[in-house]
């Protein structure tokens, strides 16, 4: 969904009858790259995300649920620990956003059993 509003608002702002207007060409603009940047997080390989739920499903048919979980968990703990040391000192809403992803990908880790497999 992120993709295609992208390309619209991109394609919206690029119109000829547009570009007169330059407060709605920055506007349109605006969407169109905060979008893009919404699409690229969505991407990361951590659960809730889109990138967790896929990374799941591919390594889930290779070496099994429970394994694909455990990765993709600890990929999402790994990528959670970065989100929060960039933005320790000054951003509060990306650390908020560390600690939800944080939430996610440690009670996936821990409803199957953790890295190594015992319950």
């Amino acid at each position: 969904a992120n993709l295609l509003l992208y390309c619209v608002f991109d394609l919206l702002a690029d119109i000829d009858a547009v570009q007169s207007k330059p407060l709605l060409v920055l506007a349109l603009n605006t969407l169109s790259y905060s979008n893009y940047y919404l699409m690229l997080f969505n991407l990361l390989p951590a659960y809730p995300l889109d990138g967790g739920q896929t990374l799941d499903a591919w390594l889930g048919a290779v070496i099994g649920p429970a394994w694909a979980m455990r990765i993709v968990a600890m990929i999402g703990l790994v990528i959670t620990a970065a989100i929060a040391y960039f933005a320790f000192p000054r951003d509060i809403w990306m650390l908020f956003l560390a600690f939800i992803l944080f939430q996610s990908n440690w009670l996936a880790l821990q409803s199957v059993g953790g890295p190594t497999g015992r319950s």
